[in-house]
């Protein structure tokens, strides 16, 4: 729906051609309704590929702590500007509560008019120079349902998948065939936390129609640039390895560094072997894990050459996953405790009712 609103639709159109883009790169936050490694979020940018008929698209994650570059919640100062001391009753077609129940025809009017009244005092609010853009959103009562019976066949017991393929036989079907074209377009042996990648199959029976009408060929990133087939991830430069005494690039000790993008290029066309791309937080957990955070020294170089961090940061992001340990063991300690204290709670109050009963007048 934003993309076709003339104020954005440029983001999503090729400057060169003014068609569509062809292969699209999407740069979210981390979080379960937006990274890439959750299941959910795959399949809505699958059928996004889908429905769109772009050869790939990209999905790339922040690190973490860093959703404070996400430009939509940059806004959100100027926005709080521009709704400041607006009141919009929610009651504006009147009480949506009828003999104790929800009139949900009028509790629709009332959020619907409430959103036309916030748009029409807010929109255009001056945000960077330019303005904000606000726009209603499209009804998404069909996608709520589409997304019920997607968590059943994600997450649900198998006798309940056998249910939605009864009751809901299109439906089941589209959703499956949506993940198979995500298992076979997905691009393996990446960082699945930080990366998903959807890249054009070309197999006659595929459901794309990229790949039904199309003959395989190699598409540059950019005009005169790489293929698509090519994806720089983080790689060790060997040529400046961890503790390169002779580094020029850096004061003091050398901690390692990663090739440069045309580098690695030149690697990846040269038939050499790369190992599966292992983000440093993996590594660093899985030291952590195995260490019980206590590392001596031989163990701490070790882990700061895998990582091509300085020892001293190793320790750091260490004490790091130490605090995060003691906080979550510290929260289901507390979680534990409020949840006995209210069974007893109400197991008194099952107790005074069982003697009040029991007193005779």
């Amino acid at each position: 729906m934003v993309e076709n609103k003339p104020e954005v639709k440029p983001a999503f159109c090729n400057c060169q051609t003014g068609k569509e883009k062809q292969i699209e790169c999407v740069r979210v936050d981390g979080r379960p309704d937006e990274g890439p490694v959750h299941k959910e979020v795959q399949y809505w940018w699958t059928k996004r590929h889908l429905m769109k008929g772009n050869n790939a698209i990209l999905i790339s994650t922040r690190n973490s702590g860093a959703s404070y570059r996400n430009r939509v919640e940059l806004q959100h100062g100027c926005l709080a500007l521009g709704h400041a001391n607006l009141f919009i009753p929610s009651t504006l077609h009147g009480s949506c509560i009828e003999n104790g129940e929800v009139n949900k025809e009028i509790l629709n009017k009332n959020l619907n008019s409430a959103i036309d009244v916030y748009i029409s005092r807010v929109n255009q609010s001056p945000c960077a120079g330019t303005v904000i853009h606000l726009w209603k959103g499209a009804d998404s009562t069909a996608m709520q349902q589409e997304r019920a019976a997607l968590l059943t066949y994600l997450k649900g017991k198998k006798s309940d998948k056998e249910r939605l393929k009864k009751e809901e036989p299109d439906l089941y079907k589209s959703i499956n065939e949506i993940w198979e074209l995500r298992n076979r377009h997905l691009v393996p042996n990446l960082p699945a936390q930080y990366l998903f990648y959807l890249r054009c199959c070309y197999h006659p029976q595929c459901i794309h129609p990229v790949c039904r009408s199309s003959q395989p060929e190699d598409i540059p990133w950019f005009p005169g640039g790489p293929s698509i087939s090519f994806l720089p991830i983080p790689t060790p430069d060997p040529t400046r390895p961890f503790g390169n005494s002779a580094c020029t690039e850096c004061d003091g000790f050398c901690s390692g560094h990663y090739m440069k993008v045309n580098q690695f290029l030149d690697y990846v066309n040269s038939d050499k072997d790369l190992s599966k791309a292992t983000p440093p937080s993996e590594v660093l957990l899985e030291a952590y894990q195995k260490w019980k955070g206590i590392l001596d020294s031989q163990a701490l170089l070790c882990i700061a050459k895998d990582v091509l961090l300085p020892p001293e940061e190793v320790l750091f992001w260490m004490k790091h996953l130490d605090n995060v340990k003691s906080n979550r063991q510290r929260g289901a300690r507390k979680a534990a405790a409020t949840r006995a204290k209210m069974e007893w709670s109400e197991k008194k109050h099952i107790l005074l009712c069982h003697e009040v009963l029991q007193i005779e007048p």
